[in-house]
């Protein structure tokens, strides 16, 4: 008797016939449009999950949109392209297999008109030369400028599987007839570490705050808000003082974050210190603290897969979103609510996260399938 055979041609051949039932053909080479090469160690820790998923599922040929291409080749172990170099990127797609756009936070225009345009032009030209298209860990935030729904139905609607971190995300693309499916974040999926149940210090991860601006993000100026600076520095030294422990700043984005960081630690009469972890490092940063304060949204979710106590300050859905799943005390980014801080660690130390990190991580598996199905693969 003949046994069922698979080959990766895309057919099967069923016992007792030779007749080949169609499959989706298997895929190799993989195209990202990822956000990477920014030097944003929340990004690149997505991406790098991104990749060991298509690892291993057998992918031979990763290629991804970078900044610096040089350094996401020495550190993922890929092939990167400028975003600038069109024609490059042209051939890249129209000799991959599959075009993925995530993972992390891609689908907004509240930082400026460009944003959208930018990441969604490339699943176009992807459309255009008939690639898979697949939207894998997205984040997306309410659009409201004039034509970005359109925008988003061009690039992901009809027949592109899409899969978003959280119900905001999906709720945010459904309002302009896309179609999406909540997983979870990439990043909760990242590898736990043996933690101290005491802790050591308090691990502060803060964001300046910015404005709606014209120009894209990269080319926009980020000036301290000095009344920001004083508020925080004030309340982390009585916090520290109350917890009896040194506060420790992780910057998740170095150009940003440390300059912020750095101005409030010399304002500090406390121990203070400030630290830019590699992506790889980040979750062991979380590990010994003893309560977590996190603006970056990617500080609470490695705070959380460190089983840390955490408080999160709420500067944008996505934030807020993560409070929802997981029961951790949100606070305002404002100066005012910063005064609730101690409050808020207090309780924060009295929850057990474990229950919704394990949800998290049920939810975050589905991306392996969804994933496993685009590449034409079993799960």
């Amino acid at each position: 008797m003949q046994h069922a055979q698979e080959h990766d041609t895309g057919h099967r051949f069923s016992k007792g016939r030779q007749d080949p039932i169609a499959l989706p053909p298997v895929r190799r080479s993989v195209f990202v449009n990822a956000w990477v090469g920014v030097n944003n160690s929340g990004d690149e820790l997505i991406f790098e999950r991104l990749r060991a998923r298509l690892s291993d599922l057998g992918t031979t040929s990763v290629t991804v949109t970078s900044f610096n291409p040089r350094e996401t080749e020495l550190l993922h172990g890929v092939k990167a392209v400028h975003p600038r170099h069109l024609v490059a990127i042209v051939r890249a797609i129209k000799h991959a297999d599959l075009f993925v756009i995530g993972p992390g936070g891609l689908l907004q225009d509240s930082s400026s008109p460009w944003n959208l345009p930018y990441q969604l032009h490339r699943a176009l030209i992807a459309r255009v030369l008939r690639v898979p298209v697949l939207g894998m860990g997205l984040g997306a935030d309410p659009m409201t400028r004039c034509g970005s729904g359109l925008l988003l139905r061009l690039a992901l609607g009809r027949s592109v599987a899409v899969a978003v971190r959280d119900d905001v995300s999906r709720m945010a693309l459904d309002a302009h007839r896309v179609e999406a499916t909540t997983t979870a974040d990439l990043a909760v999926g990242a590898a736990p570490l043996a933690t101290d149940p005491d802790g050591e210090a308090i691990v502060v991860s803060l964001r300046p705050r910015r404005r709606r601006g014209l120009l894209p993000v990269r080319w926009q100026r980020h000036r301290l808000d000095d009344a920001q600076v004083e508020a925080a520095a004030t309340v982390l030294d009585k916090l520290a003082v109350e917890l009896k422990a040194p506060v420790r700043f992780v910057a998740f984005e170095p150009r940003t974050d440390q300059p912020l960081h750095e101005a409030v630690a010399s304002r500090m009469t406390s121990p203070a210190s400030c630290v830019t972890p590699s992506p790889g490092k980040l979750v062991a940063e979380m590990a010994d603290a003893q309560v977590v304060i996190a603006t970056r949204y990617h500080a609470g979710i490695t705070a959380l897969v460190a089983a840390r106590p955490t408080v999160l300050i709420g500067y944008a859905p996505k934030v807020k979103s993560l409070a929802a799943a997981t029961g951790m005390p949100l606070l305002a980014d404002t100066d005012e609510a910063l005064a609730a801080l101690a409050d808020a660690c207090e309780t924060a130390q009295s929850l057990d996260s474990r229950p919704a990190l394990a949800a998290l991580q049920a939810a975050e598996a589905r991306n392996g399938e969804i994933i496993a199905r685009a590449l034409g693969r079993d799960a």
